[in-house]
């Protein structure tokens, strides 16, 4: 029988570039960094039946009057990070490196940080599986100047635009297999020191099979990813929306497949 190996590759860049108003950094003052820093490794190897939930939100706003004022005075970011995975009759490799870190407020490093590796193979006599899904939020707010006669767009880096900005940059994927070879990464800034540091969202996830069978190195089941950009740009001084990108990527595959996609969002 003739090996058949599938491989699909997408790599997406998406840039927004709105009436001259860049997205940049949340730039708290420097008390508000803090040193809360969240980190956790797992390394575990399994033959039966494991779990792994994770839930994380990390909210921080340059705004001295705290979260929930209206208007805002600053710029805020939240973070929402979620994974759910469960594995059961059959054998496991799981590793995963998280870190959040408010206090990396250099350029060029990462607040969020995400590295899974897994490998998992039913027991060929049950109807073993894995099911991982994960999920990585980011939001991000920036107001017009507290000045209402001189509104200026924080994000436009000291410019003269009048104007507000909002939106939302979320990714994950999920899996139900029964073999697989997975590398799923996650990388985003949204914190920093200085306000002309842009923002960013990576996400990467490789996913082929454990080479079990000498015809074809493909992983069995199925897995979807997804990526989903909404971004807003107001007018402060008559209220309504001047400026909007969005952009939705949806992949599903459903029985042998060998999968590499990658997705960033810079702005």
């Amino acid at each position: 029988m003739k090996t058949r190996t599938y491989q699909l590759t997408i790599v997406l860049m998406a840039g927004m570039l709105l009436l001259t108003c860049h997205a940049v950094a949340v730039r708290p003052t420097p008390a508000n960094y803090g040193n809360n820093i969240v980190t956790s490794t797992v390394d575990a190897f399994c033959i039966g039946t494991f779990t792994v939930n994770h839930e994380m939100q990390w909210q921080q706003t340059s705004d001295d009057r705290g979260f929930g004022h209206n208007p805002l005075d600053g710029s805020r970011v939240d973070y929402t990070y979620r994974e759910n995975t469960l594995g059961y009759e059959g054998t496991a490799t799981y590793l995963k490196d998280f870190s959040m870190n408010g206090g990396n407020v250099q350029q060029g490093i990462d607040n969020l940080i995400v590295n899974h590796v897994i490998d998992f193979e039913n027991n060929p006599n049950t109807n073993g599986l894995l099911h991982f899904e994960e999920m990585a939020r980011m939001d991000l707010w920036g107001s017009a100047a507290s000045d209402p006669s001189n509104p200026v767009c924080i994000f436009a880096s000291g410019g003269s635009n009048d104007g507000a900005y909002g939106g939302s940059v979320t990714v994950g994927s999920q899996m139900d297999v029964r073999e697989v070879s997975a590398r799923m990464s996650i990388g985003s800034s949204s914190i920093s020191d200085s306000s002309r540091t842009p923002v960013n969202l990576r996400y990467a996830f490789d996913a082929k099979g454990l080479a079990t069978d000498p015809k074809d190195d493909l992983a069995t089941g199925s897995a979807r990813v997804y990526s989903v950009v909404d971004m807003h740009i107001y007018n402060a001084t008559s209220p309504g929306v001047v400026g909007h990108f969005q952009d939705t990527q949806k992949q599903s595959y459903n029985g042998l497949f060998d999968l590499a996609t990658t997705f960033g969002y810079t702005n």
